[in-house]
């Protein structure tokens, strides 16, 4: 009896020891296969010293900050909006108001984060802002206007071709 206890005891302790190395050899091989984070990304591309990373952190922080009441307003006017279309009969005063509404808290959002560009942009010296703007011009051009700014505007759709004014396919990668 005690012989088939410690086999048994020996092969659970197999077992975990296999299944704990499977979950840490794939946390850290998706690790290893992730991109980095956007800002990360950005500083390197243009090479900013610890300072300027530090002063766009702060720009970011302070977007995330102001833009928060925004995306929750807009977050449940896009509920009221669905509980709205859900209705046995549909009022469409109502949702052409929420649909307004919205529209008007897509503008503040965006207007946050134009406003939070043009402060990074002026962290940078004249070489390292001709490069941002130019990463910036690429990115809205590609339909990831905002996507530095914050995560909500990652989505995937069929991105705006600034030079045909049409669209085109988007690249095969995705943004996360």
């Amino acid at each position: 009896m005690k012989k088939i206890a410690v086999i048994l005891l020996v092969l659970l302790t197999v077992i975990n020891v296999a299944a704990l190395g499977f979950f840490l050899h794939h946390r850290f091989a998706d690790l290893r296969t992730q991109r980095p984070a956007p800002h990360r990304r950005l500083a390197r591309e243009l090479k900013l010293e610890e300072e300027q990373v530090r002063q766009m952190r702060n720009v970011r922080k302070d977007f995330r900050r102001r833009s928060q009441p925004i995306r929750a307003s807009l977050c449940h006017n896009h509920r009221a909006l669905i509980e709205h279309l859900q209705a046995a009969s549909v009022d469409t005063s109502t949702i052409d108001s929420l649909l307004g509404q919205i529209s008007t808290l897509q503008a503040s959002m965006h207007r946050e984060a134009i406003y939070a560009m043009h402060r990074e942009g002026e962290k940078l010296d004249p070489d390292q802002r001709a490069r941002f703007y130019g990463i910036l011009k690429q990115r809205i051009c590609n339909g990831g206007a905002f996507s530095m700014m914050h995560k909500s505007h990652r989505h995937h759709r069929r991105p705006h071709d600034c030079r045909k004014g049409g669209t085109r396919e988007a690249p095969d990668f995705q943004e996360r």
